[in-house]
C-alpha cells in the first residue's frame, strides 16, 4: 500500500512551480532566485498539451510542480487522539478509519495526515487527508509532481500579495458566490457575502494576468512549504 504522505513527499527542489488551471488556461508561477522576481507563465490549453510543459515554458531545471486540485476532490477527516499516542498508534487508528468511512477500498486511494498537539488538553488533533488514485495519477506526469488542496494555494497567494493586518482565524476570503475561512479546526463555508473582507478586488495583479483566481492559486502553489 501506498500512501498519499509517500506520494507527496519527495526530496523539496531548489524551485517549485506552482500550477493552477482551468477549463480555459493553466498558470504557471515560480519564482527566478537569480533575478529576485516572480516568474508568471499562461498556456491555453488543449486536450493535448499536458505533455508539453517542458516545451512550452523555460522552467529552471530540477524543479517540482505544484499542482493545486479542487478542494471537493478532497476527503478529509478530523481526529483527536491521546498525546500519548506513538506514531504507530497513530497510523493505526488513521488507517482503521479510512477502511470504515471511505466507500472505496484502501488500496484505491493515497492519503497523507498532519498532526497538531493540543498540550492542554492531552490530545493530538489529527488531519488526513485521501484522494482517489485514479485522479491523482492523472495530474502526476511530471516526474516531481506535489498535489496540494486548491484552497489552500488561494489562501496562501492571497496572503503573500495583501496588505491586511487580520489574523489568519478573522479572513474571510469571497470565492465566486460563497466565502470561507481558515480556522483553527477546518474550512468554513457561508453564503452571506456580506462577511468578506479578503476580496481579489483587493489585490495589485500583474497587468499580463489573465484569471485573477488562477493566478493567485497558482502563486500559492509555488509557495508550498509542506505545513497546509
Amino acid at each position: 500500500m501506498k500512501s498519499f504522505a509517500k506520494l507527496l513527499k519527495n526530496t523539496q527542489k531548489p524551485s517549485l512551480i506552482g500550477v493552477s488551471e482551468n477549463q480555459a488556461y493553466r498558470c504557471f508561477v515560480w519564482e527566478n532566485v537569480p533575478e529576485n522576481k516572480t516568474e508568471i507563465s499562461w498556456q491555453v490549453k488543449a486536450e493535448d498539451n499536458d505533455f508539453s510543459w517542458q516545451q512550452a515554458v523555460k522552467f529552471p531545471e530540477n524543479s517540482t510542480f505544484v499542482r493545486s486540485i479542487p478542494f471537493q476532490y478532497i476527503w478529509r477527516k478530523y481526529l483527536f487522539l491521546p498525546l500519548s499516542y506513538s506514531q504507530t498508534m497513530i497510523y493505526r487508528q488513521i488507517v482503521q478509519v479510512l477502511c470504515r468511512e471511505l466507500p472505496i477500498a484502501l488500496e484505491e486511494v493515497y492519503f497523507d495526515y498532519q498532526l497538531f498537539p493540543l498540550p492542554n488538553d492531552g490530545l493530538v488533533r489529527v488531519l488526513v487527508y485521501a484522494l482517489r488514485r485514479n485522479y491523482a495519477d492523472l495530474l502526476l506526469l511530471q516526474t516531481d509532481t506535489i498535489l496540494d488542496c486548491e484552497l489552500y494555494c488561494f489562501v496562501r497567494g492571497f496572503n503573500y500579495l495583501s496588505n491586511s493586518t487580520l489574523a489568519q482565524e478573522d479572513r474571510v476570503y469571497t470565492l465566486e458566490n460563497k466565502t470561507f475561512r481558515l480556522t483553527a479546526k477546518a474550512l468554513e463555508f457561508s453564503s452571506d457575502l456580506t462577511q468578506a473582507n479578503c476580496d481579489l478586488s483587493h489585490l495589485e495583479l500583474p497587468g499580463s494576468t489573465k484569471d485573477p483566481f488562477l493566478y493567485v492559486t497558482a502563486l500559492g502553489a509555488s509557495l508550498w512549504n509542506g505545513k497546509g
